[in-house]
C-alpha cells in the first residue's frame, strides 16, 4: 500500500500550527549556545557587568558594580534594593510576584582581592619605615573587615613589595585574616632590602599579571581584584619600559582591574603615577601625610566592594539559552542596564533565593 503523503502532510501542519499557539514565548537559541553580547546603557547610573552565571533549579544571578553620574565625576552607589531592579527574558517582562528576586549576601559568593604593593627599597626603610608601617596598618583595617562582622569573607588582601630587583616579593599571601596581615606588616626591618634602586615599572607589569591569574569565576565563587601601590620614586633599574607598564595597566582596566597608586616626596613623576593609577592617584609631599592618604586610597577600594551587587532571581525557563536583561532604577531618575544570556539547560521547579 502507497503511503498517503497528503495526510502526513495535513498532520504535521497541524501539529506545528498547535505547538505555535501555545508557545509565545520567543524560541530560545540552540541549548549549548549563548551568544548575546553583553551590553550596558546607561541614563545617569552606570552599571559594570561582572558574571551571569546560572546553577539549578532554576536560579539565575548577576554580578555588577554601580555607580551614578554627579555632574564631571561618578560615585559608588552603595544603597541599591530589590524594588530598584526589573528584569526581562527575551524582551518579556518577568514579575518578582511569580518569580523570587533577591540580593544576597556576597561572603562565599564574591570575593574581592586586593593587592598592595610597597616600595621597600633602602631610600624608603632608611627614612619613612615607621610612617609607612603606620599607614599600611590604616589601610588594612579600612579595607579588611573583623572576623565578627557580616562582611568578613568577602576580601582578601596580599601584601608585596618592590626594590630593585627583577620581581615582586611576598611578605603575605592573600588572607581575609586582618591580624595576619598587620603582622606582616610589623614584621617590615630595615635590613629587608639593601637594593636603592627601584624598579617601578616591573612592579606594576607583575602586580596586574597575578591579579589578571585571580579574577573570574572559580567554580561558585566570583572574584575581582584591585590593585593600591605605593612608590617614593620613579623607575630606576631600567628592566622594564614605560610603555610596557602602561600596556599593562590598560589591560587591567580593560578586564575590570581598579588601580590606584600611592606618591610620596618631591622625587616621584607625578603625570607618571597618575598614568598607573587611573582609578585614583594619592600624593602625599610628607611622610606624616602618608596615613591620610593610605587611609585615602583604601576608602576608595572599600566603597568599590560595597557597590558590588549580586542579584539573584528564579526564571521560569526550563531549556535553551534566552537573553537576559535588568534594568536598575535609582534616584533622581537615573537609570542603567546590563543585557547578557543565561543558559536554562536542567531548569525545574523548587526555585528559592537564599539569604535574600
Amino acid at each position: 500500500m502507497k503511503p498517503n503523503f497528503k495526510v502526513f502532510f495535513i498532520f504535521l501542519s497541524i501539529a506545528f500550527l498547535s505547538y505555535s499557539c501555545k508557545n509565545d514565548d520567543p524560541d530560545p537559541v540552540d541549548v549549548n549556545e549563548c551568544t548575546t553580547p553583553i551590553t550596558t546603557e546607561d541614563n545617569g547610573l552606570i552599571l559594570t557587568h561582572r558574571a551571569t552565571t546560572s546553577a539549578t533549579p532554576a536560579n539565575v544571578s548577576v554580578l555588577f558594580n554601580a555607580h551614578q553620574r554627579t555632574g564631571n565625576d561618578t560615585l559608588p552607589v552603595k544603597d541599591i534594593v530589590v524594588d530598584n531592579i526589573s528584569v526581562f527574558e527575551n524582551g518579556q517582562p518577568i514579575s518578582p510576584f511569580e518569580s523570587e528576586f533577591g540580593i544576597l549576601p556576597k561572603p562565599n559568593v564574591f570575593v574581592s582581592h586586593t593587592l598592595l604593593v610597597l616600595d621597600l627599597s633602602g631610600s624608603v626603610l632608611q627614612t619613612s619605615q615607621t610612617e609607612l608601617k603606620a599607614a599600611t596598618t590604616s589601610f588594612i583595617e579600612e579595607i579588611v573587615p573583623v572576623a565578627e562582622s557580616d562582611e568578613y569573607g568577602e576580601l582578601e588582601m596580599q601584601i608585596m613589595w618592590f626594590d630593585g630587583g627583577a620581581n615582586l616579593n611576598t611578605l603575605v599571601s592573600f588572607t581575609k585574616d586582618r591580624d595576619k596581615l598587620i603582622s606582616g606588616v610589623e614584621s617590615i626591618t630595615e635590613d629587608l632590602s639593601n637594593d636603592n634602586s627601584t624598579n617601578l615599572n616591573g612592579a606594576v607589569i607583575e602586580s596586574v599579571d597575578i591579579m589578571e591569574g585571580i579574577i573570574g569565576q572559580s567554580g561558585s565563587i566570583v572574584r575581582i581584584g584591585s590593585i593600591a601601590l605605593f612608590t617614593d620614586g620613579t623607575d630606576q633599574a631600567g628592566r622594564r619600559t614605560k610603555a610596557d607598564a602602561l600596556q599593562a595597566v590598560a589591560n587591567a582596566q580593560a578586564k575590570g582591574i581598579t588601580m590606584n597608586t600611592i606618591g610620596l616626596g618631591g622625587s616621584i613623576a607625578e603625570s607618571t603615577l597618575k598614568a598607573f593609577g587611573p582609578d585614583g592617584f594619592f600624593f602625599a609631599q610628607n611622610v606624616s601625610d602618608l596615613g591620610p592618604k593610605f587611609k585615602e586610597a583604601a576608602s576608595i577600594i572599600r566603597a568599590e566592594v560595597n557597590s558590588t551587587y549580586l542579584f539573584q532571581y528564579c526564571s521560569p525557563k526550563r531549556a535553551g539559552s534566552h537573553e537576559l536583561k535588568i534594568v536598575v532604577n535609582y534616584a533622581g531618575g537615573k537609570e542603567g542596564s546590563i543585557t547578557s544570556c543565561f543558559s536554562a539547560t536542567g531548569f525545574t521547579g523548587g526555585c528559592i533565593v537564599e539569604g535574600k
